[in-house]
C-alpha cells in the first residue's frame, strides 16, 4: 500500500480514537491494541518499512492526543522531511519543516487548533516513539549489525594506523620519514594527480612540513599561491598561527593546515575567525575539495532502499578450504556461521588487516553474491557518511562496479572511466586520481561478476580478465571479486587464477593474490528469517513444509520466485528449479491482466520478454535502455504496432507490465540475470519444438485441439486483423537456418541448459529430435554454426546418450560432452568424418567408436586420470596417485604387478593425496588425517603416523615436521611429543617474492627468492645457528620468473634456468648468469625433476622430454654442454607429470593420454611401461589422422585400432 494511503488510514482510526482520549494507560494501550488491528498490524512486532513504521508510530503516539497531532504528522510535507531527517540523521530538517507546517495551519486551520508550544511538545515525542519501533522492529542479528557501523567507525583510526604501519614496512623509504613527512608525501601525490602544481617543500619544525603550491582558479591560466602546513597528529591552534606566519612571508593568498586524521576545535576557529585566508583539513576532507562522492553514495542509499537490501537482508555464512603452504593441498575448511557474524564479520574483519590478500567470493547462481555485495557497500556508504557528518575519519569508499559492463570496454582503464565519469558523475580530474586514492588505502573495489566480463569464455580469456583487473590493483588497494563457481572447472582451477599463479605466459610482475570464501546455503532458520520479512506465519509454516520448495529456497534468490508460486505449491503442482520461475513468470502476469493494468496478452509478454533475454544474453548486456524499445517492438511485432499509437501503447505496456526493472538512467532489466536464462531456455525449447507439459501451457490457449502447429516465430507474425493469436496446438521445430541463429549461437551456459533440459525431457521424443536436428546440419556448414554440437549438449543434459548413435559427418563445434555427463560416454558412436577439431574429447570414453576420417585436436588422446603425486623408491617401488587410488609397483616393473591403496575418504578434493618418501625403507601413503607407512620393497603396510605431519631426518632420525612463517616445530611422531622448537629467519616483505620450506633427509630446507637474490639455508638441529646458510647468489628473479615442479623445483626467467633444488637431499644448485633451456617450459606442475646425487634432471617442454645431466662438479650446466642427455621427441598426447628416484638412476614419465613409462634416468632407456587407460579399446583411427607412428602406436598399445 502507498504510504499516503497507509498514513491516511492510520490517521483515521488514530483521529477517532484521538477523539475520545484515553483515562489510564490501560485503557489506552487497549485502545492501540484495536487501532493497530484494524490496519492489520501486529501490536506486538512492529513493521520493518518506513511507510508502515511511520503509520505504526501516528496511532502509537496519536492516541490520547488531540486531534490536531495525527493531522499535522500525516501532511505529506512533514513525511517526507521526517524521512530525509531519519535517513540523514539530522531532526533540524523535520524541525524546520513542522515549524512551516505549523505557521500554516494557523493561517488556514487545516490541522485544528494547534497549541502555542505544538513544535516543542511533539516533534522530539513522536521522534522518540518512532525510534523506539524501529528498535523495536529489529530482529537481533540487524542490532548487531546496527552496532557494527558504530564499530566501523570507531575502528576507522586504529586501521589506519595498522595502514600506515603497513606502508612503512612495503614503501621504500618510508620509514625512515616523520609523520609530517609521510603526510606531505601523500599530500604530494594527491596534488598532482589533481592538477596542483607544487613549487617547493621545507621543513618548518620538528612535527611540521611546508609547501608552496599553486592552486588553480575556474578560469584557465589563472592560480592561487597557497602554504600548506602538514603537522604531526592534530593540528592546534599553534599550526594556526605558524600557518598565518607563513603566508605572510610567502606573500601567499591562502594558507591550508593539513592533518591526516584530526583538527582541534579550536584550530577551526581561529581559521574561520580570518577572513578566507586560513583553512584546516584533514586529509579526507581535503580529498572532497576535488572528488565529490556524494552523488555516487547517494546512488548506492537509494539502490539498497530499491532492492528492499535495507528491510530484507539475511545474513550469509561462508566456509573457506584452509590451504597448506608448502604444498597447496587442503587441509580443512574453516565454516563461518551465519549467527556468529558469518560473511558479514569475515568481511569486517578482512577489511582492518591490511596485510591480508584481496578477497574472492564464489558461489552458484542465486546464492547472494550480488545481494551481499549490495549490502556491503551499503553498510559502507552509510559508514562513509555517518564519519563525514561526525567529522570523524573516513572508511573506505566501497565502489560497486559491475564486471558485465568491461564486455563493452577495451579495458579495466576504461571500464573505470566509465563508472566515474558517465555513469555515476563523480568529478575527479583524471583517472590518476582513482590511483592515488587506491594506492592511499581510500577506496573498496567491489567487482562483481568476474564471470560475466566476456560473452565467450575459454580459460585463456578467463586467465586475460584476471590479469586485466591485477592493472587496478595498486599496493593499498582492498578488492573483493565475486563470481560464480561454475565459471570454474574445479576448486584447484580457482585457486591457481585467484592465486597469480595461472598465466598463459610468463608475467612481467606479481599479480595480486586472492583468497577463497565460498557462500553456504542457507539453513532452514535463514530461510524463514527471508521468508518472514514478506509473508504471514502460516504461510511461513506451509512453505517450510514443503521440502522441495525448501531445497529450492536454499538460494536466496529464490524467495520472491516462490511467493509468487505460492498458490501451485499449495495446490501440490509439481516443484522443481525451472517450474518454480515458471510458476512464478505466470502468476505476475496474470495479476497484471486481472488487475487491468495491462492490455497485452500473457503470451505477447511472454514472447517480448524471451527476445528481450536473448538479445541480452546472446550480447551479454544486461539492460535495454528505453530509448531502444520501439525499435525492438517493431521487429518482434511487426504489424501489431503499425500505428504510433499503437507503438506507444505497446511501449509503455511492456516496459512497465513485463517484471523487468529500471534504473535511474532509463535502463531496464531483470532483477537478476537467471531470469534472463530461463526465458532464453523457454525460447529455444519452443524453437525446437520439444515445448511440451505445463511449460507449454504457459501459451495460453495451447494444446488446443483445433489449433494448429506453428514455429515459433510464425505463430506471433499469425495474428488475426484484430490482433488475436490463433489456437495453437503445439510448436514445431524452426526451420534449420532460423534454429542456426539462436540455439546454434549460445555460447556455453550451464544454467540455461539446466533449465533447458528441465523443460525438453518432458517431451517423449525429444532424443529423436535433438538427433533429427543434428542429422540436417549435415552438409550446411559453417551455417549451422554450433548448433549440432549445442542439441549434442541438451540431449546429454536432459539426461540423453549418444552412445552407439550415428553422428558420421557432422560439425560438432561446440560440443562439450565432459560438463553434462558424468564420463560421457560415446561408447559405439559413429563419428567417421566428424569435425571434432574444437570438442574437448579428454577423458570421454570413447571404447568402440568410429572416429576414421575424422578431425581432432590432441585432446582425444587425453585421459581424464586425475594425477595426485608420485614416488620412486630407491628400494624399487614405483609409486603413484590416480583419481581416487594410489597405485604401487613394489618391483619397479609397472607391466607386472600391482597394489591399490583406497584413496582419502575424508575429503572430496582428488588433490588431497599426498606420497612421501618416509625413510630408506619405507614410503607413505596419507590417509585421512594419518600417514599409512608401506614397505618399499614389498609394498605392505607396516604401520601408521598420527597426524599427518611431514617427514624430515633430524638430528640422526626420522621425525615428522610442521611450521608457519614463523617457527618450524619438530615432532616425535609416535609420541606426538613437540622435540625441537626453532624460529624462522625473518624476511623483509618488501622483497620476498617466494619462499620455501622442503624437509628431507638433510633437514629442513629454506629457500627465499627475493629483489636481492636467492639464498639456500638448511637447518637440522636446534641452537642460536640452527640455520646455516649452503649457498646464495645475486639473481634477479624479482620480475618475470616461473617455477616448474612439486617437491623437485626448477625455477626459470625468459629462457634460462637460475635455480634447481632436489627436496629431498635438501640440496639447491644455483647459477647467476642461468643455463638454456633445451625447449619451450611445457607449463607450471610436476614438468621437472632434479636429483643432486646423479645430477640428473628431466624437464616436460613443448617439443617432448629432456633429461640432462644439469649438475656437474656443483655447476649448472647447459643441456648442449652435458655430459649425459637424452631426448623423447613425440609424447602422446602430452605429459601429465615426472618424478624418480632419490638415487637419480630412475625416470617416471606420465603420459597425458595414460601410459607410464620407466627409464634409466641416465641413458633413456625403457625399462618398463604400462597403459593404464582403457578408453580408447576399440577406438578406431585413420592412419592420416594426422598423429604420427610413434602416437599411432601408443594407440595401438591402448587397444585401438589404426586403419589405413
Amino acid at each position: 500500500m502507498p504510504v499516503a494511503e497507509i498514513v491516511t488510514a492510520a490517521f483515521g482510526i488514530a483521529g477517532k480514537v484521538a477523539a475520545k482520549p484515553a483515562a489510564d494507560a490501560a485503557l489506552r494501550k487497549e485502545l492501540i491494541v484495536k487501532a493497530l488491528k484494524k490496519l492489520h498490524l501486529d501490536p506486538h512486532v512492529p513493521p520493518q518499512d518506513f511507510d508502515t513504521l511511520y503509520a505504526y508510530t501516528l496511532i502509537e503516539y496519536g492516541v490520547g492526543c488531540s486531534v490536531s497531532v495525527p493531522a499535522l504528522f500525516r501532511d505529506e510535507y512533514v513525511i517526507e522531511a521526517f524521512r530525509r531527517s531519519f535517513e540523514a540523521g539530522d531532526w533540524d530538517l523535520l524541525r524546520a519543516e513542522v515549524a512551516n507546517a505549523v505557521e500554516r495551519g494557523r493561517q488556514t486551520a487545516e490541522f485544528g487548533h494547534l497549541d502555542h508550544n505544538f513544535a516543542e511538545t511533539h516533534v522530539d515525542g513522536f521522534v522518540t516513539a518512532f525510534q523506539g519501533l524501529v528498535d523495536r522492529s529489529r530482529a537481533p542479528h540487524e542490532t548487531r549489525m546496527e552496532r557494527k557501523l558504530d564499530e566501523l567507525l570507531e575502528r576507522v583510526s586504529h586501521t589506519r594506523d595498522e595502514e600506515e604501519n603497513h606502508r612503512a614496512r612495503t614503501e621504500p623509504g618510508r620509514a625512515d620519514l616523520s609523520p609530517a613527512a609521510r603526510l606531505m608525501r601523500d599530500v604530494s601525490d594527491w596534488f598532482v594527480a589533481v592538477g596542483y602544481e607544487i613549487r617547493r617543500t621545507w621543513e618548518t619544525g620538528h612535527d611540521t612540513v611546508a609547501l608552496l603550491v599553486d592552486v588553480p582558479q575556474r578560469r584557465p591560466g589563472r592560480f592561487d599561491r597557497t602554504v600548506m602546513l602538514c603537522v604531526e597528529g592534530e593540528l592546534a591552534p599553534h599550526h594556526v598561527n605558524l600557518l598565518d606566519q607563513l603566508v605572510t612571508d610567502e606573500g601567499a593568498r591562502e594558507g591550508w593546515g593539513l592533518a591526516q586524521m584530526r583538527v582541534s576545535k579550536a584550530a577551526r576557529q581561529r581559521a574561520e575567525g580570518s577572513g578566507d585566508r586560513l583553512f584546516c583539513y584533514t586529509f579526507d576532507e581535503l580529498v572532497e575539495l576535488e572528488a565529490d562522492f556524494e552523488p555516487y553514495i547517494a546512488w548506492v542509499e537509494q539502490e539498497v532502499r530499491r532492492r528492499g537490501i535495507d528491510t530484507r537482508y539475511v545474513p550469509l555464512s561462508c566456509q573457506k578450504d584452509e590451504i597448506d603452504p608448502a604444498t597447496q593441498q587442503p587441509l580443512d575448511t574453516s565454516v563461518y556461521d551465519w549467527r556468529e557474524g558469518g560473511l558479514d564479520d569475515y568481511v569486517a574483519g578482512w577489511l582492518e588487516d591490511p596485510a591480508k590478500k584481496h578477497l574472492s567470493l564464489l558461489g552458484e547462481f542465486g546464492m547472494g553474491k550480488s545481494w551481499f555485495a549490495l549490502h556491503l557497500a551499503g553498510e559502507m556508504a552509510r559508514g562513509w557518511q555517518d564519519a563525514r557528518r561526525k567529522g570523524l575519519p573516513r572508511p573506505r569508499i566501497p565502489l560497486l562496479i559491475p564486471l558485465r559492463d568491461y564486455a563493452k570496454q577495451t579495458s579495466v582503464e576504461a571500464l573505470l572511466s566509465e563508472f566515474f565519469f558517465n555513469k555515476h558523475k563523480i568529478n575527479l580530474r583524471s583517472y590518476d586520481v582513482f590511483r592515488v586514492l587506491n594506492r592511499m588505502s581510500r577506496l573498496l573495489l567491489i567487482f562483481d561478476g568476474f564471470d560475466e566480463m566476456a560473452a565467450r569464455v575459454d580459460y585463456n580469456t578467463v586467465v586475460a580478465n584476471f590479469w586485466e583487473l591485477a592493472r587496478a590493483v595498486e599496493p593499498g588497494a582492498k578488492v573483493l571479486l565475486s563470481s560464480r563457481t561454475e565459471h570454474f572447472p574445479d576448486a584447484r582451477v580457482a585457486r591457481d587464477l585467484f592465486g597469480a599463479k595461472a598465466s598463459a605466459s610468463v608475467r612481467k610482475e606479481e599479480g595480486p593474490t586472492f583468497e577463497i570464501v565460498e557462500l553456504v546455503p542457507f539453513d532452514d532458520e535463514q530461510i524463514e528469517l527471508m521468508l518472514g520479512h514478506v509473508l504471514t506465519e502460516d504461510k511461513v509454516r506451509m512453505v517450510m513444509g514443503h521440502d522441495e520448495v525448501r531445497k529450492l529456497m536454499k538460494r536466496p534468490l529464490m524467495s520472491e520466485l516462490v511467493i509468487d508460486a505460492l498458490p501451485e505449491i499449495e495446490r501440490g503442482a509439481e516443484i522443481d528449479l525451472a517450474r518454480i520461475y515458471m510458476y512464478a513468470i505466470q502468476r505476475k502476469m496474470d495479476r497484471d491482466i486481472k488487475e487491468e493494468r495491462t492490455f497485452t496478452s500473457r503470451a505477447d509478454k511472454l514472447y517480448f520478454l524471451c527476445e528481450f533475454a536473448w538479445e541480452m544474453l546472446s550480447s551479454n548486456r544486461l539492460t535495454l535502455n528505453y530509448r531502444d524499445f520501439p525499435s525492438r517492438l517493431k521487429a518482434w511485432f511487426g504489424g501489431a504496432v503499425r500505428s504510433s499509437k499503437d507503438l506507444d501503447y505497446w511501449e509503455q505496456d511492456m516496459r512497465n507490465q513485463s517484471m523487468l526493472v529500471r534504473n535511474a538512467e532509463g535502463d531496464y532489466g531483470p532483477s537478476h540475470k537467471s531470469l534472463l536464462e530461463f526465458l532464453v531456455a523457454f525460447k529455444f525449447a519452443a524453437e525446437l519444438g520439444l515445448l511440451s507439459g505445463d511449460f507449454l501451457d504457459l501459451i495460453p490457449g495451447s494444446g488446443n485441439a483445433d489449433g494448429e502447429s506453428y514455429t515459433w516465430s510464425q505463430y506471433f507474425e499469425g495474428r488475426s486483423q484484430n490482433g488475436l493469436l490463433p489456437p495453437l496446438a503445439t510448436f514445431v521445430p524452426e526451420p534449420l537456418h532460423a534454429l542456426a541463429l539462436n540455439f546454434g549461437a549460445l555460447e556455453p551456459n550451464t544454467v540455461v541448459y539446466q533449465f533447458l533440459a528441465a523443460m525438453v525431457r518432458l517431451h517423449p521424443d525429444f532424443h529423436g529430435r535433438l538427433l533429427e536436428v543434428m542429422r540436417q546440419t549435415r552438409g550446411h556448414e559453417p551455417l549451422s554454426g554450433v548448433l549440432a554440437g549445442n542439441c549434442a549438449n541438451l540431449v546429454l543434459a536432459a539426461g540423453g546418450t549418444l552412445a552407439g548413435e550415428d553422428l558420421s559427418g557432422l560439425c560438432l563445434s561446440g560440443f562439450t560432452p565432459t560438463i553434462f555427463a558424468s564420463g560421457a560416454p560415446l561408447t559405439g558412436t559413429v563419428l567417421r568424418n566428424c569435425d571434432l577439431i574444437q570438442v574437448p574429447l579428454a577423458g570421454v570414453d570413447l571404447t568402440g567408436a568410429d572416429l576414421t576420417g575424422a578431425s581432432f585436436g590432441p585432446g582425444v588422446l587425453e585421459d581424464a586420470m586425475v594425477w595426485r603425486g608420485g614416488l620412486v623408491h630407491d628400494r624399487g617401488s614405483v609409486v603413484m596417485g590416480a583419481s581416487a587410488e594410489t597405485w604401487c609397483w613394489p618391483d619397479g616393473n609397472v607391466a607386472g604387478r600391482r597394489l591399490v591403496f583406497p584413496g582419502r575418504p575424508d575429503t572430496e578434493d582428488v588433490f588431497g593425496c599426498d606420497l612421501v618418501l618416509w625413510d630408506e625403507e619405507k614410503w607413505a601413503l596419507l590417509s585421512g588425517s594419518d600417514w599409512l607407512l608401506v614397505d618399499a620393497g614389498t609394498g605392505e603396510v607396516t604401520g601408521s603416523v598420527k597426524h599427518a605431519r611431514l617427514p624430515v631426518w633430524w638430528r640422526g632420525r626420522a621425525v615428522t615436521c610442521d611450521w608457519d612463517w614463523a617457527q618450524l616445530t619438530i615432532i616425535d611422531p609416535l609420541s606426538q611429543e613437540v622435540i625441537d622448537t626453532v624460529p624462522v629467519p625473518d624476511s623483509e616483505p618488501s622483497d620476498s617474492s617466494e619462499t620455501v620450506f622442503q624437509p628431507g633427509r638433510g633437514g629442513v630446507s629454506l629457500l627465499r627468492i627475493n629483489t636481492r637474490g636467492v639464498r639456500h639455508q638448511i637447518c637440522d638441529q636446534p641452537g642460536p645457528q640452527a640455520w646455516r646458510t649452503v649457498t646464495e647468489a645475486k639473481i634477479d628473479l624479482s620480475e618475470g620468473w616461473r617455477s616448474a615442479g612439486t617437491d623437485e623445483e626448477c625455477w626459470i626467467k625468459g629462457d634460462k634456468l637460475f635455480a634447481a633444488s632436489d627436496g629431498y637431499a635438501t640440496y639447491v644448485a644455483l647459477s647467476a648468469e642461468g643455463v638454456s633451456l633445451p625447449g619451450p617450459l611445457l607449463g607450471a606442475g610436476p614438468t621437472f625433476t632434479f636429483r643432486a646425487e646423479s645430477g640428473m634432471a628431466a624437464l616436460a617442454t613443448t617439443i617432448g622430454v629432456h633429461a640432462w645431466r644439469l649438475v656437474e662438479d656443483g655447476v649448472l650446466r647447459n643441456w648442449e654442454d652435458a655430459s649425459a642427455r637424452w631426448q623423447l621427441p613425440s609424447i602422446p598426447g602430452g605429459v601429465s607429470a615426472l618424478w624418480s628416484s632419490p638415487a637419480g638412476d630412475r625416470l617416471v614419465v606420465l603420459h597425458t593420454m595414460g601410459e607410464l613409462t620407466v627409464h634409466d634416468f641416465r641413458t633413456g632407456e625403457i625399462l618398463s611401461r604400462n597403459m593404464l587407460t582403457t578408453r580408447l579399446k576399440g577406438t578406431r583411427f585413420s592412419r592420416g589422422c594426422g598423429f604420427d607412428e610413434p602416437t599411432l602406436d601408443a594407440i595401438t598399445r591402448a587397444g585401438g585400432v589404426v586403419v589405413d
